[in-house]
């Protein structure tokens, strides 16, 4: 009976203690706030208490609910829909859990869930550690975010730090980009990967390679560092660092940039290219490379769209033979029209021609060039026979000239013009005129509107002079109308010859012949054998030839009658010796090149 009365005591005890609502028995100080049932087992070394239907416990910030659990000491095992809450910022669910309430460790497992904030990380098993706010993990873990997953064999979720580590067979992704590497941190807050492994990212069509850097999956801003490379269908970017903004579709290649499109290349200490609006800046050293054309200058700026290419700073352009330097240079592929500013030098290494001028507009059309100045007028240098001829005025023109010849092939000829106070200036001649054209096809000046040519110490004047080169040496000059020729003797003598026409033709570069065709006239001065004036001869007929050695009158032809009159010396006063529209204008020649291309000219 003594027995039966000790079980019965027990027993009442169990059910009483049951009801109580802060539970104090055992050391681990979890309390037991509801159990549908409660059983304890005092028949081992230590009270095991069994907890069955609704069970909720808590400690300190801690709660826990589940189907069932056993409670041995410090450590309660759960089972069954089981949720691990901790301060209402981590909740977690799994099908069961240990809880070592003296360490602070909790080891969940199957169908694992953590949720903090919006994200939520699937596992089958997790070491939480209570006190840290740290869940570690040796199974494959998916985190999820919104649209963005990240899943990864081995990893450290940090709630406190707000930073994890995630290793082995890392995958992210989110709509169209996918990243993979080997292990990478994550900013929980930011919902932002660290990359600190050799990583690989896909997003539509574009693949990027880097083993350090950063990727914002919330705002899509990222920085790929450590060998960054980027590759989307033909295009190839590299550089020391890749920053990309997904808010305004921009890539920027920090130094060392090069990024290939096709056969175009563009290479900076800095590139950033909008794909929004499809335009790419070239910045410092920079240098754009399309087939043949290359570009180079401090920053170049090209719109995909406009095909248009601007460059600030000093910059050149080359295609071909043609070379453009200036300050700042725009071109229109669609247009076909470009312009160049400040400090404007146009080569073409193939004919040996420069242009320089202030400004310069172009169109690839007709290959024309328009040049004129703000600071000093443009002028061209021409090399003749390892010389520089020099043409400068105040507006200055080139274009493309197509020719078919009689057999039906075609040509193009580049021809040259100038207007307004053009001055043309070279070691052994010198002209002026209002106008003039020179075509490359045939190597013709052709100098238009009181036209004046100098050669030392002869002056060529008529309406219209033409001037033909043959290999780069003036070949024969033509006076077309009122041809008035002056040679200067000294002070105020002078040989003169008019005419309608006058050819004169040269021989390395020095005159030979000249014939002067209508209503020819000449007067000059005669000379003994001790090179002593002697008397003037002016002679009328209707041609004449002259010709020449060594620059010196050796011998004259007169045709058709011609009528002339000797005035010994003596009766002679050399300044009224001239002949009708006589104008000596020597002072009118060009000196230099800084005299030809002042404005004030």
């Amino acid at each position: 009976m003594k027995q039966l009365l000790t079980i019965l005591f027990f027993t009442l005890f169990f059910f009483l203690s049951y009801g109580q609502e802060e539970d104090t028995l055992f050391q681990s100080k979890i309390y037991v706030e509801n159990a549908n049932s409660s059983v304890q087992d005092l028949s081992g070394a230590d009270l095991v208490r069994y907890l069955n239907g609704d069970v909720r416990m808590y400690k300190d910030s801690v709660f826990m609910f589940c189907d069932s659990a056993r409670m041995i000491g410090n450590k309660v095992t759960a089972l069954g829909n089981v949720v691990f809450v901790q301060a209402d910022t981590v909740k977690m669910f799994c099908d069961s859990l240990v809880y070592f309430s003296d360490i602070e460790k909790v080891y969940l497992y199957k169908d694992v869930t953590l949720e903090n904030g919006d994200q939520q990380l699937y596992t089958q098993s997790m070491i939480y550690d209570v006190s840290n706010k740290i869940g570690t993990f040796q199974d494959t873990a998916i985190l999820k975010k919104d649209l963005s997953l990240l899943q990864s064999k081995k990893g450290r979720y940090d709630v406190n730090n707000k930073i994890s580590t995630f290793y082995e067979d890392v995958i992210v992704t989110k709509e169209d980009m996918s990243l993979r590497t080997d292990s990478l941190k994550y900013l929980t807050e930011e919902n932002k990967t660290i990359f600190i492994a050799p990583t690989r990212i896909v997003e539509n069509e574009r693949k990027i390679y880097c083993e350090a850097g950063f990727y914002n999956l919330d705002s899509g801003e990222a920085e790929f560092s450590g060998n960054p490379q980027l590759l989307e269908l033909e295009k190839n970017a590299t550089a020391s660092k890749i920053l990309y903004s997904q808010n305004d579709s921009t890539l920027t290649l920090i130094d060392n940039a090069r990024f290939i499109d096709g056969e175009k290349i563009a290479i900076g200490d800095t590139i950033i290219h909008n794909n929004k609006i499809k335009e790419t800046q070239l910045i410092g050293q920079a240098q754009f490379i399309d087939g043949d054309k290359i570009t180079k200058g401090e920053k170049i700026i090209y719109n995909e769209k406009t095909e248009s290419v601007q460059l600030d700073g000093q910059a050149t352009y080359r295609e071909g033979s043609t070379v453009l330097d200036a300050d700042r240079l725009i071109f229109d592929d669609l247009t076909g029209r470009g312009q160049g500013s400040g400090n404007v030098i146009w080569k073409d290494t193939s004919s040996n021609i420069t242009m320089i001028a202030d400004q310069l507009r172009m169109d690839k059309n007709d290959e024309s060039l328009f040049s004129y100045g703000e600071e000093q007028r443009p002028y061209v240098i021409n090399m003749l026979d390892g010389d520089s001829l020099y043409l400068a005025g105040d507006t200055l023109q080139s274009f493309q000239e197509i020719v078919t010849d009689t057999l039906g092939v075609s040509d193009t000829s580049r021809i040259f013009t100038a207007r307004g106070g053009v001055d043309i200036l070279k070691t052994d001649f010198k002209a002026i005129c209002d106008s003039l054209s020179f075509n490359e096809r045939d190597s013709i000046f052709k100098l238009y509107k009181n036209p004046i040519v100098w050669s030392d110490t002869t002056q060529f004047s008529g309406d219209t002079i033409f001037m033909y080169l043959k290999n780069k040496k003036v070949d024969h000059l033509e006076i077309r109308k009122n041809a008035f020729i002056v040679s200067r003797l000294e002070a105020e003598t002078y040989d003169q010859i008019k005419g309608r026409y006058v050819d004169a033709r040269f021989v390395d570069g020095e005159i030979a012949e000249m014939d002067v065709v209508g209503n020819a006239e000449s007067l000059y001065y005669m000379r003994d054998d001790e090179e002593k004036y002697i008397g003037v001869n002016k002679t009328l007929c209707s041609k004449m030839t002259f010709y020449f050695e060594e620059k010196e009158l050796m011998d004259i032809k007169f045709y058709s009658k011609p009528e002339s009159v000797l005035t010994p010396i003596q009766k002679i006063n050399p300044i009224t010796q001239r002949l009708e529209l006589f104008n000596w204008q020597i002072d009118k020649a060009p000196i230099n090149l800084l005299s030809i291309i002042a404005m004030d000219k």
